[in-house]
Formats: structure tokens, C-alpha cells, sequence
């Protein structure tokens, strides 16, 4: 979190609190995630960049970019002093690994096989 322009010649202002929340992850079957922190009466929010996001003058926009990008966001304070903060949202839309093991035969006296292979870490 950065904070940003909070202080003048007599004396020091209260510069807003900010958290763009943390890091996300996409994949194939999750496309979209909502990032930011419940707003804060009083503040503004301006996200950028734009891509991938349903707002960008909301607390809490939904993202749901096509490849992996890095938000940031500043808020405002009604005093006028900003603060920045980033999360990425990350987008990993590569297809599991299939192979459902060798062909197998059936016949009369073979009725039944058991297919597939040694389960792949992280798929199901």
C-alpha cells in the first residue's frame, strides 16, 4: 500500500485505507472473481487497468480478464489524500491431461477391464 500527496505545510493528513485483497486465480472453470475490499464511506476507488473488469469507480469490481493482469487501484479519501495497492489476478486456462489408459479388448471369455491410468497431481 502506498499512500500519496497527504501533507502540507502545517500539518499531516490521514491518508485513506486501501487493500485491493489478495492475489487471485483463474481457470477453466472459474472465469471470473470479484477483487478490492468492502468501500469505505467517503472514498473514491479508480481501478485500472480497465481490461477484464465490470467497473472500475467501485470498491469491489468483478474480473474476469482473458490472460493474467495486475490491478491497481487508488482510492481517495474525502480529505482528498490517495493511497494505491495491486493484486493479480492470474489466468491458467490450460486444458488438463486426458489418457485414458491403452486400448483394451473384450470377448467371451474377457467380459470386463479396468481402464485409465495413475491419477495426474491437481486433476480430478
Amino acid at each position: 500500500m502506498y499512500s500519496h500527496g497527504c501533507r502540507d505545510s502545517q500539518r499531516q493528513y490521514d491518508t485513506p485505507t486501501v487493500d485491493a485483497g489478495m492475489d487471485k486465480n483463474l481457470d477453466c472453470t472459474t472465469t471470473s472473481t470479484t477483487i478490492g475490499t468492502t468501500a469505505i464511506g467517503g472514498n473514491t476507488y479508480s481501478w485500472s487497468p480497465s481490461t477484464g473488469l465490470n467497473a472500475t469507480n467501485i470498491a469491489e469490481p468483478t474480473a474476469s480478464p482473458s490472460s493474467s493482469t495486475t490491478y491497481t487501484v487508488t482510492v481517495t479519501g474525502s480529505n482528498g489524500c490517495t493511497a494505491t495497492d495491486v493484486v493479480t489476478v492470474n489466468v491458467n486456462t490450460t486444458p488438463p491431461t486426458v489418457d485414458a489408459g491403452m486400448d483394451k479388448d473384450l470377448d467371451c471369455t474377457t467380459t470386463s477391464t479396468t481402464i485409465g491410468t495413475t491419477a495426474i497431481g491437481g486433476n480430478t
